[in-house]
């Protein structure tokens, strides 16, 4: 037995309350070289009177229950058991391991060689000593019925047209410019407000805007007023109204918090510029020295061409070496308390759904732990989502965030739609980044898209092969999670991150060639996703992983979905359970046995 393979960890991800009287327990152990482990487990204060003036434990209310082989990756299997209704809600636990040719113990001190604990002495055994229930982590229910829509508001719609974009002296929409990231063309509020009922019509359920406050760029991170809806798109009366419409069609609304840094221009930030050390907002940003500035702003306060070293050398920490976005302090109670306010204020007075918390993972934990209890005093259903590109958990324990952007799911769809990762380097990669990490009931709610404004397009990223494309749909929509489809998405538009053409105009008045066309395809699927709760469970399972055919299971309220995916360049074969089924995409009754799937062809196939 590989020893240095097995791993746990009590009151982690590996050890978690699942709600108030069950615990949900995992352990890591060598691919393929444990047969069967065994959970014992007990209240370690079942010491009771044994008639004879002593006392003795209580063995026979120890639980013994054996855990279920979950998931694989290439190093390593996990196993799973739900424990329940103990009611002390207290719990020491211990391993039995059985290999082909030994058996040993597994508890907090390492192995043991005495398989059958005594029941005496809990030194070495996980402790998970009570389950608080206001520890327990709960999001938002709504939440893991959502499928958003990603706007990015400058480029989404402009009402009015051309005329209004005359009159702001706007280039016209969609126009081929010089400098694509850095031209405005005016999408505006009132835009997005007219095509609520075309959101709603593809079964999109939330919108998230990228940033809509003031500031002077297009992608508007670089907020200069946190207070206030940008000019160019409306007014805050506006966004109001948009809010309202926006929830009478059943559809919620998440803005776009940047806490992490703010603009240039913020009048805080040119205020510690003038004054330096004497303004009062000198401490709410981690300035090290005076002049807070080692070079000469241009007129209106823009930024000119900075040099390695001067960018290296700045005085005044910035996201990124990013000058015109310096870093708020949020450890200042000053700067927490105005960022705070605005947080609620959206809350408190246009009833937003909820906050996505803009580089969230370089924000202190101290700090998210109060804007949530602020946030959630107000409406305690809001829904925070942190952007992290790596391993969230110390951010989603229950007392900060209640889900991240799940770029390891991003990674793990677009490598096996694109080719880079063959099935079993899916589900491998899946195991590792998602399934393994989160607890069962954070990963009804992770955040999973295939691309956004962060990335190039999914047809960039697919090399234009729409077939590939629909199949990352067909994959997002079937995994636990709340999805986001990315403005444009849904017609195929392309688009690479560098220079910005993954941000350009929606194209509505063109004609959409048929095979990028995917608005049946997601409408569809959140049809689906909305009527069966096998689509949106966690329970997962991999069935066959071979090249490029994929096919695993879902399981929820006593229906079970396959999904059959054929990514090869020709046609494959895999077996079905005996059975009938239903195709869910035709409605036709399928049996079991053997299911042949030409390329890229897939099957929905409910049980």
């Amino acid at each position: 037995m590989n020893k240095c393979a097995v791993f746990h960890e009590a009151k982690s991800r590996w050890a978690y309350a699942a709600d108030k009287d069950t615990l949900h327990i995992r352990l890591r152990t060598g691919r393929g070289d444990v047969r069967r482990v065994t959970l014992i487990a007990t209240d370690p204060f079942n010491w009771f009177p044994d008639g004879k003036g002593g006392s003795e434990f209580d063995r026979e209310n120890a639980i013994r229950q054996d855990m279920t082989p979950e998931y694989n990756d290439e190093l390593f299997d996990y196993w799973f058991c739900s424990v329940k209704g103990y009611t002390s809600k207290r719990l020491r636990y211990t391993f039995i391991l059985e290999s082909s040719n030994e058996q040993l113990r597994f508890g907090s001190q390492g192995f043991d060689w005495a398989v059958e604990p005594d029941f005496k002495h809990f030194l070495n055994w996980f402790n998970f000593p009570f389950i608080n229930e206001e520890d327990i982590y709960s999001p938002p229910k709504w939440a893991e019925e959502t499928v958003w829509y990603q706007i990015f508001c400058d480029r989404f719609a402009r009402a009015g047209g051309d005329e209004t974009g005359k009159k702001s002296k706007l280039p016209a929409w969609g126009e081929k410019v010089e400098v694509l990231h850095r031209t405005l063309f005016g999408g505006n509020l009132k835009g997005v407000t007219e095509k609520l009922p075309y959101i709603a019509g593809l079964g999109l359920s939330g919108i998230y805007f990228t940033p809509i406050f003031e500031s002077p760029s297009t992608h508007k991170y670089d907020t200069t007023d946190y207070f206030k809806i940008d000019p160019l798109f409306g007014t805050n009366e506006e966004f109001g109204e948009l809010v309202k419409r926006a929830h009478d069609l059943g559809i919620r609304v998440m803005l776009d918090a940047v806490f992490n840094h703010c603009g240039f221009g913020h009048p805080f930030f040119q205020d510690a510029v003038k004054k330096g050390k004497k303004s009062k907002y000198f401490s709410y940003f981690h300035i090290s020295k005076e002049p807070v500035l080692n070079f000469k702003p241009q007129s209106g306060n823009t930024l000119p061409q900075l040099t390695k070293e001067q960018m290296k050398d700045l005085p005044f920490l910035t996201f990124a070496y990013t000058p015109h976005m310096p870093k708020w302090n949020t450890a200042d109670p000053g700067a927490r308390e105005y960022l705070i306010k605005a947080a609620r204020y959206w809350v408190e007075e246009y009833d937003i759904d909820g906050w996505r918390l803009d580089v969230s993972n370089e924000v202190s934990h101290d700090f998210w732990r109060e804007l949530r209890k602020e946030v959630k005093s107000v409406k305690s259903d809001v829904f925070l989502l942190g952007e992290n590109w790596d391993d969230s958990y110390p951010w989603l324990m229950g007392d900060q965030f209640d889900s991240t952007m799940d770029y390891n799911a991003l990674s793990a769809i677009n490598g096996y739609i694109n080719g880079g990762l063959d099935a079993e380097g899916f589900a491998a990669t899946l195991t590792r980044g998602v399934l393994v990490p989160y607890p069962k009931p954070l990963q009804r709610v992770l955040f999973s898209m295939l691309e956004n404004h962060d990335t190039d397009r999914i047809m960039n990223i697919c090399n234009g092969n729409a077939a590939a494309v629909k199949l990352g749909y067909l994959i997002q929509m079937t995994l636990s999670g709340s999805p986001s489809v990315y403005y444009g998405g849904e017609i195929g538009m392309s688009g690479l991150l560098h220079g910005g053409t993954n941000r350009s105009c929606m194209p509505w008045d063109e004609n959409v060639p048929a095979e990028r066309d995917f608005r049946p395809l997601i409408k569809k699927l959140t049809a689906l996703r909305k009527k069966h709760p096998s689509f949106r469970s966690e329970d997962i399972a991999f069935l066959e992983c071979s090249g490029g055919l994929l096919v695993y299971t879902k399981r929820s309220s006593g229906e079970r979905l396959f999904v059959v995916i054929n990514r090869n360049t020709s046609a494959r074969t895999t077996i079905l359970p005996d059975g009938s089924y239903t195709d869910l995409m035709t409605g036709k009754c399928v049996p079991g046995g053997k299911l042949k799937l030409s390329a890229n062809e897939f099957a929905l196939l409910l049980q």
